[in-house]
């Protein structure tokens, strides 16, 4: 009898565990992809090696990184903001590339972290959370990093997505 309830608690946590994706051209990418898979997915990169590979798609750029497993890092990023039919779904909850923000994205997935990275050229604003059915794959969603400020930037459109099985960092705290 205690076997049966501990598994019936446990049931709503994992129930919308499942693997962060892309549907990008009507493919779908996920971190169980491989270098053959996105290749066959993709078209052949416009340049890498065995641990990397790179596409420039009309208004994307996309990369991914290897290890021996498979696909450990995979990323795609508009080069100018547009709304896009390109679906991104993380923890059961689907977002649009383009479309939707990232106060948008805070309000559906409520934990996560934030990170700035503010650079001279280029300045990202991330909203970073676990996807997987033990939290292993990172997930952060961006945005461009406005007016110094990350109020506004959680108004502009999200602009890219990453998947990895390695920490992102979050350097702005999380939420509670």
């Amino acid at each position: 009898m205690k076997r049966m309830m501990i598994t019936a608690a446990l049931l709503p946590v994992f129930a919308h565990a499942g693997l962060p994706s892309v549907t990008f051209e009507g493919n779908k990418i996920t971190v169980e992809d491989t270098r053959a898979s996105l290749i066959k997915k993709l078209g052949k990169p416009g340049d890498g090696t065995k641990d990397f590979s790179h596409w420039k798609a009309s208004n994307y750029a996309i990369s991914a990184s290897y290890d021996q497993y498979g696909l450990r890092t995979f990323e795609i990023n508009q080069l100018r903001p547009a709304a896009s039919n390109i679906a991104i779904v993380v923890n059961g909850k689907t977002f649009y590339l383009g479309r939707d923000n990232l106060k948008t994205a805070v309000g559906k997935l409520k934990q996560g972290c934030f990170d700035v990275m503010d650079a001279k050229f280029s300045s990202t604003y991330s909203f970073i959370v676990r996807d997987g059915a033990e939290g292993e794959i990172n997930v952060g969603l961006k945005t461009e990093y406005v007016n110094n400020s990350k109020t506004a930037s959680l108004n502009q459109p999200i602009q890219g997505v990453v998947f990895s099985y390695d920490e992102l960092d979050a350097s702005e705290g999380c939420t509670p």
